[in-house]
């Protein structure tokens, strides 16, 4: 009989999966052939005049791989060095085998940047999910508090 105590899994159900889907979300929206030539990589950071907008896809598309890694009970760390490597796979086959796609050194920034988002949100999560009630109570507009109270 082992009498050690049972390790509890503390991740939420269902967190691989959604780490799965995650992957696969961003293979299918990275990977799919576009219609244009494919230019050379490019190491420009925000390029041309949809840069910014493009900056923004990229990073919304990471977002929820690192808070899904970062569930599914993958350290920090670790998500960022799966975001950076999944995101240069990425671009790899976008300038070599996937026709039509334009890799650049921005978009794996931004991929990178996105996933370690993604990740110190999931972290954080259970602090603005369920804040405890002092500070859930200093941040409400509908729960009166006494003046002689402070917030900080």
């Amino acid at each position: 009989m082992n009498d050690r105590p049972i390790m509890q899994d503390h991740r939420p159900k269902g967190a691989v999966p959604l780490a799965v889907a995650a992957i696969l979300a961003v293979l299918v929206a990275t990977l799919t052939p576009g219609d244009s030539a494919v230019p050379p990589f490019s190491g420009c950071i925000i390029c041309g005049s949809q840069g910014i907008a493009d900056a923004i896809c990229n990073i919304l598309l990471f977002l929820p791989l690192g808070a899904a890694l970062v569930a599914a009970g993958v350290r920090p760390s670790r998500a960022f060095l799966l975001a950076a490597a999944l995101s240069a796979f990425v671009e790899g086959m976008q300038g070599s085998v996937v026709a039509g796609r334009d890799p650049s050194l921005g978009d794996i920034i931004c991929n990178t940047v996105g996933g370690t988002l993604g990740a110190r949100a999931a972290l954080s999560a259970s602090v603005w999910i369920n804040p405890p009630l002092r500070r859930a109570r200093c941040g409400s507009t509908t729960t009166p508090r006494p003046s002689s109270t402070p917030c900080r």
